[in-house]
């Protein structure tokens, strides 16, 4: 098992790779076709957009994280 340390740092350099992707996105491709949807999808589903996975994506992450801190 990794550190507490170790997983602080790789946490940092994920987070920190995660943001220059985001900051290199123009703000109009955030609203584009996600690559997990395929086109039909998409064009009967608008919502689903690089945004709305990231949101829901994250989303899933904060109930993972619930998750854990109940295992403390």
């Amino acid at each position: 098992m990794p550190t507490v340390a170790a997983l602080k740092s790789i946490w940092a350099a994920q987070c920190e790779a995660l943001k220059q992707k985001f900051d290199s996105l123009p703000v109009d491709a955030w609203f584009e076709k996600h690559t997990a949807v395929t086109a039909e999808d998409f064009a009967k589903e608008p919502h689903r957009n690089k945004l709305n996975i990231i949101i829901t994506r994250t989303s899933h992450l904060q109930y993972h994280s619930g998750q854990v801190m109940l295992l403390k």
